[in-house]
Order: structure tokens, then C-alpha cells, then sequence
């Protein structure tokens, strides 16, 4: 297995383990194992669990921005395109959701030093979001006059709400993205 290849596997094995138990109680012992590791092999790519739990954040962060431009790819209409990135997120949050401790793990994120990462982060999709806008606006799908940063705000806001809001919905991802953005595009429609 190459350095890559290792230190993929040292990512995943660390989120399963971060995930299913508090930060504190994890030790570097623990993530070894998950990996099918030696400890010494986890301090050649990490020199502390606090350094592996910021590359963690690192990597699901980078991993959920690069699932959001994929769904960009292509062809297709600004509302649809809202959509896709929407129900992508819907996805991701549940998958988070889903793991046993999940929620533990996005507080511990919280709390360390991590404040400037994340803001970084929202700044991407603000942009990400922002592009879709734009086009939306040049190819006459979005009216002209439509007030850009509110419509962002709104949309980047109704992000998380909707995860929030309809966590009893058991409708498929898809469905609650397409009801919320179907509602927003009415307002909005060229």
C-alpha cells in the first residue's frame, strides 16, 4: 500500500473511530487498529491525534466541497443545479447523521480551533452558490432584478434548515430538495 493509499485509510479509520466515540476517548492505539495498523505507522503521517483530527476535519471538508462541485458538472438549469446540490447535501448530512456518534464529532470540530477553516469553507460555498446564481441570472432563468446577496443568504441559510426542518420527512433526499427549491423558484423565475 502506497503513502496515499495509507494515509487515506488512517482518515477513514479515525472518522469511524471519532465518530463512535468522544474525542477524549480515542487514542491513537485505537484509530491503529481500526487500520490494520502498527501505532508507529500513524505517527509517520500524524504527529498527534489533535494534527489527525484537523487533517479529519481536513478531509471530510474537502471530500463534501468536492461532492458539491461534481453535481455542477454538466448541462443543466440553475433551478436544477439547486436541486442536485441541495439533495447532495441532504445526503452527506444524513450519511453524517447516521453514524453513531456523528454529532459528537461535529461538536468537537466546533470546538477546537477551527474557527478560520470553517469560515473559509463557508466563504467556498457562498461562491459555489453564488456562480449557480449568476448563471442563473445570465441565462435568464433568475429575474435580473432579484437581490443577489439576499437570495445567497437565503439560500446558504435554508441549507441547514432544511436538514433541521424536515428530519422527520422520510421522503428520499431528493424530493425535500426539489420541494424547496421548487417553492424558492417561484418567487424568483425570470
Amino acid at each position: 500500500m502506497g503513502k496515499v493509499e495509507t494515509r487515506s485509510k488512517i482518515l477513514a479509520s479515525a472518522f469511524e473511530c471519532f465518530s463512535a466515540r468522544d474525542y477524549h476517548e480515542v487514542k491513537i492505539i485505537d484509530i491503529a487498529i481500526q487500520a490494520g495498523l502498527g501505532k508507529g505507522t500513524i505517527y509517520e503521517y500524524f504527529s498527534s491525534k489533535e494534527e489527525l483530527f484537523k487533517e479529519l476535519f481536513k478531509f471530510i471538508s474537502d471530500t463534501y466541497k468536492s461532492q458539491m462541485q461534481e453535481v455542477l458538472i454538466g448541462d443543466s438549469t440553475s433551478e436544477n443545479k439547486l436541486i442536485a446540490l441541495y439533495e447532495r447535501h441532504l445526503v452527506l448530512h444524513e450519511e453524517m447523521k447516521n453514524r453513531a456518534n456523528g454529532i459528537v464529532l461535529m461538536q468537537k470540530i466546533l470546538s477546537l480551533e477551527l474557527q478560520d477553516d470553517m469560515y473559509a469553507n463557508r466563504l467556498e460555498m457562498m461562491a459555489l452558490f453564488s456562480g449557480v446564481i449568476e448563471e442563473g441570472i445570465a441565462k435568464k432563468e433568475i429575474r435580473s432584478d432579484v437581490d443577489r446577496q439576499t437570495l445567497l443568504l437565503h439560500l446558504l441559510v435554508g441549507l441547514p434548515a432544511i436538514c433541521i426542518l424536515f428530519e422527520q420527512d422520510k421522503s428520499n433526499p431528493k424530493d425535500r430538495a426539489e420541494r424547496y427549491i421548487h417553492l424558492l423558484f417561484q418567487g424568483i423565475r425570470a
